[in-house]
């Protein structure tokens, strides 16, 4: 994950993630990511979209655009691909500094 802080405030958080080979799959898959206020678990921005599956390993990119300002911030990203009925998600956090330059990622 990388971020980038503008001069208008928003912040745009690039996200990438990989997808292993799905064996005789011509489908796709939903994605969403949604961003969170850490502090009041309030839901701040998301992004949704369709991913192709293949009988190749894939790594896609999306970007969040956020118009927030400095502090804490919770990310839930998840992939559902319905033709074969399976379902992930990931969590993490992450700290939106007051520096333009920088937003860091929490934890590992």
């Amino acid at each position: 994950m990388a971020a980038e802080r503008q001069d208008n405030g928003e912040a745009e958080i690039q996200i990438e993630f990989a997808i292993g080979p799905v064996p005789d799959s011509q489908g796709v898959a939903d994605l969403e990511c949604v961003a969170y206020d850490a502090g009041r678990l309030r839901e701040m921005a998301a992004v949704s979209g369709r991913i192709p599956l293949s009988n190749e390993p894939a790594v896609f990119t999306t970007a969040l655009r956020l118009s927030i300002g400095p502090g804490r911030y919770s990310l839930r990203c998840g992939l559902h691909a319905r033709e074969l009925g399976k379902l992930g998600s990931v969590y993490t956090s992450l700290t939106v500094p007051k520096s333009k330059y920088l937003l860091a990622r929490d934890g590992t």
